[in-house]
């Protein structure tokens, strides 16, 4: 491969992701730029920055449960005191 490519097991090194989640995203065409050559993928370096860039979802935090959470820490029943 060329310097200013890597491979998928590179990247997923990396990224700290596994090859097999590379790869998948690679037959999806979701790395920007990224060809394959014989049997091998090229992916290009700057396909890293790119990713980099992307925003991520925030994430949603379920509402609180009414049962332990709505009742501030000191005011919280035993376990055993409850009757459900």
């Amino acid at each position: 491969m060329k310097a200013d490519t890597i491979a998928p097991k590179d990247m997923a090194r990396r990224k700290r992701w596994t090859v097999k989640y590379v790869y998948d995203l690679l037959a999806a065409g979701r790395i920007p730029g990224a060809r394959k050559v014989g049997n091998q993928w090229a992916i290009p370096a700057a396909a890293l920055k790119e990713l980099d860039r992307r925003r991520h979802r925030p994430i949603i935090h379920p509402p609180p449960c009414q049962r332990c959470c709505s009742v501030p820490r000191n005011q919280r029943l035993d376990p055993a005191q409850e009757s459900i």
